[in-house]
């Protein structure tokens, strides 16, 4: 898995790419946390289109980054028609907002 971050002035974006699984789950868990803890952006999107497979420890970790978002920060994820069909079913779209494109997540926000 690899994690791509592309920061500008009103969003910070990370760009996961590969098998999101509790071997991999440490690299993005520390990109999540650099970006919460360092300097929020105004948005944090986690864009979840490239992954290929999304552990349940994967999903644990996108609940705890909403969790740890700290007042003025959005949490949004990018994500797939699919994924975002097992986020609905889980009642995590209740909780953290998920878009189909970073277009739609900047504007909708």
């Amino acid at each position: 898995m690899t994690v791509q971050r592309r920061c500008t002035d009103t969003h910070l974006l990370l760009h996961v790419v590969g098998t999101v699984d509790v071997l991999t789950l440490p690299v993005l868990d520390r990109h999540i946390a650099k970006a919460l803890w360092s300097d929020p952006p105004p948005i944090l999107m986690i864009d979840l289109t490239c992954v290929d497979f999304l552990s349940s420890a994967g999903m644990q970790i996108l609940l705890e980054a909403h969790d740890l978002t700290p007042a003025g920060t959005r949490l949004a994820i990018i994500a797939t028609p699919r994924l975002a069909r097992i986020f609905d079913a889980l009642s995590i779209t209740d909780i953290i907002e998920v878009y189909p494109t970073i277009l739609d997540a900047l504007t909708r926000g």
